[in-house]
């Protein structure tokens, strides 16, 4: 059985500074996600009192989110992926700068699915104030960022690209941290794409004949008496008494979210939210499937996570002495 799902799967890997770019600016603008993200407010607050005067205004929700409404987050994304040149940020932007309407469609051809995101009738107008906002951004923000990141990042792209051999089904969800791509009748393409921004979320994009998954890479290791990542959101995701109680229905097999809102007796926003701290702690599986609602189950030896991350953490570093020899 697994080896037949995973032959209807087909697992690449890509990566370009101009992803992170794109994804970066979408989580400053966008209010909703800034209390989710592992860089948290701070990290907001921070950009925001280095932007230059008037610039705060131009990235603000307000201004810079119209130019990056709906699906048009997405578009970008794809119009990064369908570049022909260097994906480095300035080489991207001068090439979206120069991009017609005609171009675009014919570039974006083999990337746009069905009910994807679709071009701005005004094109140009659109392409104008998101290149404006990306310039204003990178000039600002993107440029400080440390370049240790986008190193790790696309060591972290190099490293996946040499297991591309294993199970795409497994390789999927260790890498997403829990999503199950579970294919249908057709073929499913699933590109790879590590992102430092979001995290510890997963960005997903629909593509034609299949899907791009920027999943969060853990590239920034820990101080020896700092708390890893992972174990932080495992306390977290476990320090609640509706996340407990969730974890206990979903072990039983596969749930809606709408099965599991009436169960708990909670909101299917406060659920989402809740199973949406599961997900990022790696607690739960999304079972992901074309064109039907997500479901959610325990992932298997999810529990043994905490002991085995707790223990490494408490275990007191080794210290090594050179002993003196006495002659």
């Amino acid at each position: 059985m697994q080896a037949d799902v995973d032959q209807q799967l087909s697992v690449a890997v890509d990566w370009a500074p101009a992803y992170e770019l794109v994804l970066s600016v979408g989580c400053f603008v966008t209010f909703a996600k800034h209390r989710l993200l592992e860089l948290g407010e701070a990290w907001v607050n921070h950009v925001r009192e280095r932007l230059p005067a008037g610039m705060a205004a131009r990235l603000s929700r307000q201004s810079a989110a119209l130019s990056l409404k709906q699906k048009e987050d997405q578009l970008l994304l794809l119009l990064v992926r369908a570049c022909p040149v260097s994906r480095e940020v300035n080489p991207f932007l001068d090439w979206l700068a120069s991009l017609s309407a005609g171009d675009a469609y014919e570039v974006l051809a083999p990337y746009l699915p069905d009910a994807g995101p679709r071009l701005p009738r005004d094109f140009l107008s659109w392409r104008d104030r998101v290149v404006n906002v990306l310039h204003v951004w990178d000039d600002t923000y993107f440029s400080t960022v440390d370049p240790a990141i986008l190193k790790g990042l696309a060591e972290n792209a190099d490293q996946l690209r040499q297991h591309l051999d294993a199970s795409p089904q497994a390789l999927i969800e260790e890498m997403t941290n829990g999503i199950l791509v579970e294919p249908g009748e057709d073929l499913l393409n699933v590109t790879l794409i590590p992102q430092y921004h979001e995290r510890p979320y997963n960005t997903d994009v629909p593509e034609q004949g299949g899907v791009i998954i920027l999943y969060p890479a853990d590239i920034c290791l820990p101080t020896d008496d700092q708390p890893p990542s992972r174990l932080l959101r495992l306390t977290h995701a476990l320090s609640d008494e509706s996340r407990l109680r969730i974890l206990r229905f979903v072990a039983d097999g596969p749930r809606t979210l709408t099965e599991v809102a009436r169960f708990i007796g909670l909101s299917q926003p406060t659920v989402h939210h809740h199973l949406v701290q599961l997900r990022a702690a790696g607690l739960v599986r999304v079972h992901f499937v074309a064109n039907a609602p997500s479901r959610y189950s325990l992932r298997p030896h999810a529990l043994d996570q905490l002991s085995d991350q707790l223990g490494r953490y408490l275990q007191p570093p080794v210290v090594t002495e050179e002993r003196s020899q006495n002659p």
